[in-house]
């Protein structure tokens, strides 16, 4: 039969399948509690999405967003963008900070119809 590790991984493997929300279910983050910092990797596919939850009530940093195609794995482009800002109306009316690490659209493109109409309360841009 199967050795002890490859019966866990087989597992793991089942939960993670089973916990999968149906092909354009929206998907909630969960909840954060004050003290805790938290950071979230947003599978956008061919790109990045980071978002930053920092203790104690200060703003969330939203590090790159932005992806250039699904890809095999990624969320489709408007559940990306919901889910992240599900993730920001908690802050509000406090303004996210945005790192964008360097110029490429799979690092950027999502950013602004993520934060929409609320002004960052920083930019930083590298490269």
């Amino acid at each position: 039969m199967f050795k002890p590790a490859v019966r866990l991984c087989l597992a793991a493997a089942l939960i993670i399948i089973m916990a999968r929300p149906a092909a354009g279910e929206p998907i909630v983050p969960p909840e954060k509690k004050r003290n805790e910092i938290r950071v979230t990797f947003v599978n956008v596919g061919a790109g990045l999405c980071t978002v930053i939850e920092c203790p104690n009530g200060e703003p969330p940093i939203l590090y790159d967003c932005g992806s250039s195609g699904v890809g095999d794995t990624g969320m489709k482009r408007s559940l990306a963008i919901a889910y992240v800002r599900k993730i920001l109306v908690r802050y509000y009316p406090l303004r996210p900070r945005v790192i964008v690490s360097h110029p490429d659209g799979d690092h950027y493109n999502y950013i602004s119809e993520i934060i929409g109409n609320t002004p960052a309360a920083s930019i930083w841009l590298g490269g």
